[in-house]
């Protein structure tokens, strides 16, 4: 089962987004604490960022809908606040299609343990716009 939290990465972004941008867009789901763009791994990738929900509810309702930026479909992964950063260029590997060994897309080591990220395959097709 897939552990929700109130923080998604998202992925696929496009080249030239903002943070206000990503926050304008995720905000109709419910109140936003931040928003932040993960660097770059290779210069190929596409943009990501986190977006931290006030509560987990919103964050759902994002994740099981369909975004759409700026013409671009993103896509939405649920994911820990200690591993933000760790995770996304792992994630960014999986939707990349990378070489990442079977069975760890999702998984981060952080220094001081292990946290545990679940990637959520299934969605629904609908796009919620209020």
């Amino acid at each position: 089962m897939v552990r929700e939290t109130r923080y998604l990465w998202v992925g696929s972004l496009p080249e030239s987004i903002a943070e206000d941008q990503i926050c304008d867009h995720f905000s109709s789901y419910g109140k936003i604490q931040s928003v932040k763009l993960v660097p770059q791994q290779e210069p190929d990738d596409r943009p990501s960022a986190i977006v931290a929900f006030m509560d987990i509810k919103s964050a759902s309702k994002a994740h099981n809908s369909e975004n759409i930026i700026s013409g671009v479909t993103v896509v939405t992964h649920y994911n820990e606040s200690s591993a933000a950063v760790n995770t996304s260029a792992r994630i960014q590997d999986c939707v990349n299609q990378k070489s990442v060994p079977p069975g760890t897309c999702g998984q981060s080591q952080v220094s001081g343990g292990v946290s545990q990220q679940s990637l959520h395959s299934g969605r629904s097709q609908q796009r919620v716009d209020g």
